[in-house]
């Protein structure tokens, strides 16, 4: 008799599909039994074969695809060539589709891309925050670039409204949303530069989104009381708004801000939050 193979732990959810492994409850000594063990043996090994493709195509998400071509695709798009856009779109990914064509994206894919959430729970959530006023991201986008132009951010925007452009439009009741998970997506490769890049074509000023967070920041915690919670320079690599520096162009410097400074307040937020000290009422 076959002995019983001990798979481990390590196969993740391999072998999931029903119909790829077959039933070998019955007599294995018998030819229908032998046979069944066969055919459920083959089916293991082509999920298993299945899962390392997937593995393999998932690794251009990052070592296959090098940093200066992420960083080209985001600065020079109309420079990038055949080869380079068939590179980034061997992803398999809305990044990779996003750095590759920008303007073949859907709006659902816009906003994977942009990390807001899908554009229904936008809408509902600017509509909401907004009393029924606005329902777009760039409707609400303008008002606080408005509110900013005429220095009455504070005064301009309610609690919602600001907290709507500091978390990428997620509300402050998302349970899906912290400010530590945005940046470590925007540390995966190429995600960042594909949100900045989308941003930039849509002309929305990282002064504003800027403005948003530190409000929100200093609302719910000072900045001084969370200095000993900044954590190291090892999370400035990742930060949910556009760099300030694609926006100089279009004014604002007095607003530019150092992304470490940023980042700390995000992340010695979420630490507060954890640890029950502040909520958002």
């Amino acid at each position: 008799m076959t002995e019983p193979r001990n798979l481990g732990s390590n196969l993740g959810t391999l072998g999931t599909r029903e119909e790829d492994w077959p039933a070998v409850d019955g007599d294995l000594d018998s030819e229908e039994g032998a046979e069944a063990m066969r055919r459920a043996d083959a089916a293991l090994h082509a999920t298993i074969e299945r899962s390392i493709r997937q593995r393999n195509a998932q690794s251009a998400h990052g070592d296959a695809i090098p940093k200066s071509l992420y960083i080209k695709a985001k600065n020079q798009q109309d420079r990038l060539t055949n080869e380079e856009r068939q590179l980034l779109l061997s992803r398999g990914d809305v990044v990779g589709k996003a750095l590759a064509r920008p303007d073949s994206l859907t709006t659902e894919e816009m906003h994977q891309a942009l990390l807001w959430p899908p554009p229904d729970l936008v809408l509902a959530n600017i509509q909401r925050a907004t009393g029924g006023q606005l329902s777009t991201p760039i409707e609400l986008y303008a008002k606080g670039k408005d509110a900013l132009d005429r220095g009455q951010f504070n005064t301009m925007l309610n609690d919602n409204e600001i907290a709507l452009l500091a978390r990428r439009f997620h509300a402050r009741d998302d349970p899906t949303f912290s400010e530590v998970g945005m940046s470590r997506a925007l540390a995966r490769p190429g995600v960042a530069q594909a949100a900045e890049m989308l941003s930039s074509m849509l002309g929305l000023d990282f002064a504003v989104f800027h403005a948003a967070l530190m409000r929100q920041v200093g609302q719910m915690y000072p900045m001084r009381q969370m200095a000993s919670t900044f954590p190291g320079p090892s999370l400035v690599q990742s930060f949910p708004m556009p760099r300030p520096e694609v926006f100089a162009s279009q004014g604002h410097l007095g607003q530019r801000q150092q992304p470490r400074e940023i980042i700390s307040a995000m992340t010695g937020l979420h630490e507060q939050h954890r640890l029950g000290n502040i909520t958002d009422e």
